[in-house]
C-alpha cells in the first residue's frame, strides 16, 4: 500500500466517482493574528493505493492531527475500509479516496502541526501545517 496523495484544503469532498472536489487546496501555512487561533474550516484529502493481494483484508484508515508539542488537536479520525463499497480502480490498481472536514479547529500555539495518515498501526505519511503569527510572517495587517 502507498499514500499517493495527501493535502489540506479549505473545503473538499471525495466523490464516489473517484475524484476530489476541492477549494483552496494545497496550503501548508496559516498566518494568524494571535494564538490561540481558531480556524473556521479545513479539509484533509488522501488517496491510498493497494496491491491486488492487499485487498480484502480489514483496514482502518485514519488521520491524527498532532500539535507542535505532541498533543492531539482533533479527535482521531478513523474509517473502516469496506472493499465492496469504496474500491475504485485507477490504471488497474485498487485505490481508496477519502476526505474529512472539521470546523472551528483550535491551534493553541505557533508551530508546525502534523496531519498523520495511518493505516491500522502503519504510518503512511504526513502533511505539515505551519501556524505562524502575522507579525513574525511580515504580512501587512
Amino acid at each position: 500500500m502507498r499514500l499517493d496523495l495527501a493535502l489540506l484544503a479549505d473545503y473538499a469532498i471525495a466523490h464516489e466517482d473517484g475524484r476530489f472536489y476541492m477549494t483552496g487546496a494545497g496550503f501548508t501555512r496559516i498566518v494568524a493574528d494571535q494564538v490561540p487561533h481558531v480556524h473556521p474550516q479545513l479539509s484533509f484529502v488522501m488517496r491510498v493505493s493497494f496491491e491486488a493481494e492487499e485487498t480484502g483484508a480489514q483496514y482502518q484508515l485514519g488521520v491524527d492531527a498532532i500539535g507542535p508539542t505532541g498533543q492531539q488537536i482533533l479527535s482521531a479520525v478513523r474509517w473502516p475500509i469496506s472493499w465492496s463499497d469504496q474500491e475504485t480502480q485507477v490504471h488497474s490498481v485498487p485505490v481508496i479516496h477519502a476526505s474529512f472536514s472539521a470546523q472551528e479547529i483550535l491551534f493553541p500555539v505557533e508551530g508546525t502541526y502534523r496531519f498523520v495518515v495511518m493505516l491500522n498501526d502503519l504510518k503512511l505519511g504526513e502533511v505539515p501545517l505551519e501556524v505562524i503569527l502575522r507579525q513574525r510572517f511580515g504580512a501587512p495587517s
